[in-house]
C-alpha cells in the first residue's frame, strides 16, 4: 500500500493469531473447505481429523485449504484418511515447522526456498527469477520478494534489470563457502 492509503484504511487494527495457535478453528475450517467441494465433515476419518489438529500449520489457513483439496482428490468418493492429507506423519509438528521455517545461514536469516537458491547458485553460478520460481514452486511475486530479500541481505548480487536480471552469489558469501566468484571469461 501507499503510505497515505494505508493510514486511511488503518482505522481499526484486528490481530488474528496464526492457525497453529488457534487449533480449535481447524475442524470448522476443514468442514467449510469440505463443503466447498461437496463433501461432509464426516468424510474425514477420525485419525485424519486428529492429524489435522496436531499439525502446526506454518502455511496458515491457505495450507489447510490446499491440504483438504488435495485429500479430496486423492480419496475420491471414499473416506479421507491420513495418507490422503500429504502431511508427514513421521515427523513431529516441531520438525514440520523446522522444514518450512527460517534458518541461519552464515549469520543471515533465510527461508528454505532461499537456501535452495544458494545451493542452485553454488552449482550453476547464475539464476534468473524464472529459474528460481520453477526451482522452489512459488508465484512470480513471491519469487521477486525472496530474491529482493536476498539482495538486500547481501547474499546475492544482480546484473541487468527487470526480466533480464541475473542473480549471482555475492563475492563475500562465495568466500565464506570456500568458492571463488564465477566469471564469464573463457
Amino acid at each position: 500500500f501507499r503510505e497515505d492509503l494505508y493510514f486511511r484504511l488503518n482505522v481499526i487494527r484486528i490481530e488474528v493469531p496464526s492457525l497453529g495457535k488457534r487449533k480449535e478453528d481447524v475442524p470448522a475450517l476443514a468442514e467449510a473447505f469440505l463443503r466447498e467441494v461437496g463433501r461432509p465433515l464426516s468424510a474425514l476419518s477420525p485419525r485424519a481429523l486428529e492429524r489435522l489438529l496436531s499439525h502446526e500449520w506454518p502455511g496458515n489457513v491457505r495450507e489447510l485449504k490446499h491440504t483438504i483439496e488435495r485429500a479430496v482428490l486423492l480419496a475420491g468418493a471414499g473416506p479421507i484418511e491420513t495418507r490422503h492429507l500429504g502431511l508427514d506423519e513421521r515427523a513431529p509438528p516441531e520438525a514440520l515447522w523446522a522444514q518450512t521455517g527460517k534458518t541461519s545461514f552464515h549469520g543471515i536469516v533465510l527461508n528454505r526456498r532461499q537456501l535452495a537458491l544458494v545451493d542452485f547458485l553454488r552449482a550453476n553460478g547464475i539464476a534468473t527469477n524464472r529459474e528460481y520460481v520453477k526451482l522452489v514452486h512459488v508465484s512470480v511475486p513471491t519469487g521477486w520478494r525472496d530474491l529482493n530479500d536476498l539482495v538486500s541481505k547481501g547474499v546475492v548480487t544482480t546484473e541487468g534489470s527487470a526480466r533480464s536480471t541475473i542473480y549471482r552469489l555475492a563475492a563475500g558469501i562465495e568466500r565464506k563457502l570456500g568458492k571463488s566468484p564465477t566469471t564469464d571469461a573463457p
